[in-house]
């Protein structure tokens, strides 16, 4: 997710505003790394300058793992792949919009609740979500035609086509938003 973000970013048209490795100071105003970022705007290398400072390359690790990482509770989902795409999501959409949609998915997946029970969209990466999560996985040694990579694969598509549709909606409603 970091070497997506990219660098230093400054652009008026970004509804993030000031930008470092996809940090946003709208956002995360009080984040320590802006300290580094303001004490380099002095040099006239900057943003350059940025990329070679460790401390600032450590802040930027360490927020995403305290914010995101740990937040969701990721290191409870047994799915490599899928905590790296909810991780993803939730650096670009918010935390709160991709449990929800990592909900509304198992939701989806459950056959009409005959594989377990619905549960709630609240947006809260609780033991109920990591519960549920572990009951789709499970449905592997229920159905022949299930393997864990085919349930991973199918999971991954519903939550990349519920990104995409917010993504669409985005740009829709704010064209200006279509480069980001």
């Amino acid at each position: 997710t970091i070497g997506h973000e990219g660098a230093y970013s400054n652009d008026p048209q970004d509804r993030g505003g000031e930008t470092y490795k996809g940090v946003s100071r709208k956002n995360h105003p009080g984040w320590m790394g802006w300290a580094f970022i303001d004490a380099a705007k002095v040099s006239k290398d900057f943003p350059n300058n940025l990329k070679d400072n460790a401390n600032l390359q450590q802040k930027v690790k360490t927020f995403y793992e305290d914010q995101f990482w740990t937040k969701m509770r990721l290191s409870e989902i047994s799915s490599q792949e899928v905590a790296n795409e909810l991780f993803d999501t939730a650096v670009n959409q918010g935390i709160s919009t991709a449990v929800k949609y990592f909900q509304s998915a198992l939701n989806l997946l459950n056959q009409g609740q005959k594989d377990y029970p619905d549960m709630k969209e609240d947006g809260e990466m609780g033991s109920t979500t990591i519960a549920l999560f572990n009951a789709y996985m499970g449905t592997v040694n229920k159905y022949r035609s299930r393997t864990e990579q085919s349930n991973i694969k199918t999971l991954l598509k519903a939550l990349n086509g519920l990104q995409f549709s917010r993504y669409t909606s985005i740009c829709t409603n704010n064209p200006s938003q279509e480069v980001f």
